[in-house]
């Protein structure tokens, strides 16, 4: 009877222990996708501003390209090399297939049924 009293009590403070880092998860995970609260550099389409973030409307146009140009088929490297000849801002000096995948794929870069055209 002793031991399983010890095996219950090990079982629970494992669980309450990993109870607030899950709680924890949860809050800034719900407060992220309210865009209440931001920790770490604002992902593409958006500025930090404090702990918010907000839009960046010319970001936001590029991601309304690539999610455009994405759904009529064309490649990752062909969206690349458009954005970076047509001048649209990207964290870095030009587009890579890579980056435009990663932007693309973001939890962050939610498609909103735009029917901007490229």
């Amino acid at each position: 009877m002793g031991r399983m009293m010890v095996s219950m009590l090990g079982v629970i403070g494992e669980f309450e222990r990993e109870r607030p880092s899950e709680h924890i998860k949860d809050v800034t995970f719900d407060k992220r996708q309210r865009k209440q609260v931001y920790c770490g550099s604002a992902p593409f389409g958006y500025k930090r501003q404090g702990s918010a973030l907000l839009e960046d409307a010319a970001e936001q146009k590029a991601l309304s390209v690539m999610r455009s140009m994405h759904r009529d088929g064309a490649s990752y490297r062909q969206i690349a090399k458009w954005l970076t000849d047509n001048g649209y801002p990207s964290k870095g000096t030009a587009w890579y297939a890579a980056s435009v995948r990663a932007d693309l794929k973001s939890r962050m870069s939610v498609d909103s049924s735009d029917t901007t055209a490229a």
